[in-house]
């Protein structure tokens, strides 16, 4: 898994075949609706507002797979 915050970033990752997580926590507030459609349009499988969201994500994820 990569983790990034630019739309660079994450289009490189993708066209690597890198599952990739957008994070927006240090894009300015007012920029970060716009940076986050930028994230999912460049491949994003999701974009994550802060650390401690993109961490309860992942293990939430990781349950539900385990369990199934």
């Amino acid at each position: 898994m990569a983790l990034e915050d630019s739309v660079t970033g994450v289009a490189s990752a993708v066209s690597a075949g890198i599952t990739t997580a957008g994070m927006v926590q240090f894009v300015p507030p007012g920029e970060r609706e716009d940076r986050t459609a930028q994230l999912r349009q460049a491949g994003a499988a999701w974009v994550a507002p802060s650390w401690d969201r993109l961490t309860r994500d992942t293990v939430d994820n990781t349950a539900s797979v385990v369990a199934t």
